[in-house]
């Protein structure tokens, strides 16, 4: 299961796009929900973590992990 570091802390104007081949939504994480299972925000279209495979999940965790300016902090 992902913990994101930032502890909710988003801007009302953030958004990313869903991770899913062929989704064109969007998330906010500020405003969207986030799923029980996968502690992810989901998509306009409900999308979330766990609409992925476990290697594609795995995969944005990395991608996170490396560019996001608070998932790259050392603890």
């Amino acid at each position: 299961m992902t913990d994101c570091k930032r502890k909710g802390k988003f801007d009302r104007e953030e958004r990313h796009k869903c991770f899913v081949k062929g989704c064109d939504a969007f998330c906010y994480p500020a405003l969207s929900k986030t799923c029980s299972i996968c502690n992810w925000k989901r998509c306009e279209s409900g999308h979330c973590g766990c609409s992925l495979t476990e290697e594609a999940r795995y995969a944005v965790d990395i991608l996170y992990s490396t560019f996001c300016e608070f998932c790259s902090e050392l603890e």
